[in-house]
């Protein structure tokens, strides 16, 4: 059994891995990031013969738009995140038990509990300071690394996974 107390940084840590690494908001964001530039960039383009200075603002968003446009990205999804998960109670955050008996990973939070299958659990990713059991394309149980045992209660799941 696991026991740990989830926080803002947790949601916020679960957060930017997602948008860094789920395929489907990667490859929407790099699609979205050029077809900006090439907007703008086009627009500076088409105004640049008139020696409007429009061309140069233009020119100047395309470029902003290319550099800056991941990190706003992952500020503006952090921030939506915060948005989402202010209100009273919060039912996210808080005293969280997850423990494994078979096949079968309980989850006990102080607000409510649920039991998956292991057979639930899609995926196992990692980051620096967590693992995140994805149940969803965007939703996952989020484990903070922050006990010895963390390490031993994941390698049980993978172990009892690889099995059932």
């Amino acid at each position: 059994m696991l026991e740990f107390t989830l926080k803002d940084d947790d949601l916020d840590a679960f957060f930017v891995h997602h948008v860094s690494n789920a395929p489907h908001l990667v490859s929407r964001n790099r699609r979205r990031r050029w077809i900006w530039f090439g907007i703008f960039a086009l627009l500076a383009v088409l105004l640049y013969p008139s020696s409007s200075p429009a061309a140069l603002v233009f020119s100047i968003a395309a470029m902003a738009y290319l550099l800056f446009y991941e990190p706003l990205n992952r500020w503006w999804y952090i921030r939506h995140n915060r948005r989402i998960n202010s209100g009273q109670p919060n039912l996210a955050r808080g005293h969280v038990r997850v423990a494994l008996s078979g096949d079968q990973l309980h989850v006990e939070g102080e607000h409510a509990s649920t039991v998956f299958a292991l057979t639930a659990i899609l995926r196992i990713e990692e980051s620096t300071t967590h693992y995140f059991l994805y149940t969803g394309p965007s939703m996952a149980i989020i484990i903070p690394k922050l006990r010895s045992n963390t390490e031993t209660l994941i390698q049980s799941i993978r172990d009892a996974k690889a099995v059932a």
